[in-house]
């Protein structure tokens, strides 16, 4: 760590973000992982006061993979991770969801700015205008399939965009005429 921090000219006092960390090769997300039957879970911890909201975020998750199978937005699989199980437990609930190949769009933007390995990709691809985009459009079809406001859709869904946690960088689809991400999941 002491080694990593100095060669990006950072300190201990420096505030680190999960990005920092899963460039270390460090994935928080596997402190929640469980294997059920061969599949991967991943629990997530929100306040208790948190459940009408999730029971919101729910229902519209339901309605989107209802009224949206096999839908793509910028040519990105459009997919729900809705809340399989929710575990409460004193102030805490647990909720359980599907494990993913991806990471909040907000993430992968902070990475692709902030990560040297990715700023030449990012410079290159303008891969951080396509996650905009590629959300921008994911809220707004969302909202207009399911005759909703834009601003509950943005308020009750979290995007995340497809991306290997292994090595770190967008999973993207290149062809001649464009380039897309794989997948972008709404949870």
């Amino acid at each position: 760590l002491k080694a990593w921090l100095k060669v990006r000219g950072l300190t201990a006092a420096d505030t680190l973000t999960i990005g920092h960390l899963m460039d270390l090769g460090f994935d928080p997300t596997r402190l929640k992982e469980i294997t059920i039957d061969g599949a991967d879970y991943i629990f997530e911890r929100i306040q208790a006061r948190q459940l009408p909201d999730l029971e919101k975020k729910k229902e519209l998750l339901g309605r989107v993979a209802e009224a949206m199978p096999r839908l793509k937005v910028r040519n990105a699989r459009l997919e729900a991770n809705p809340p399989l199980l929710v575990i409460q437990d004193r102030g805490n609930a647990y909720v359980l969801r599907r494990k993913i190949g991806g990471i909040h769009w907000e993430e992968a933007v902070e990475q692709l700015q902030g990560s040297p390995s990715l700023k030449s990709l990012n410079a290159s691809a303008k891969t951080d205008r396509l996650i905009l985009s590629t959300m921008r459009k994911a809220n707004e079809t969302i909202a207009e399939r399911l005759g909703v406001n834009e601003d509950t859709v943005q308020d009750l869904l979290t995007g995340f965009v497809s991306w290997d946690l292994v090595v770190n960088q967008p999973r993207l689809v290149i062809d001649f005429a464009r380039t897309f991400f794989e997948t972008v999941w709404m949870a």
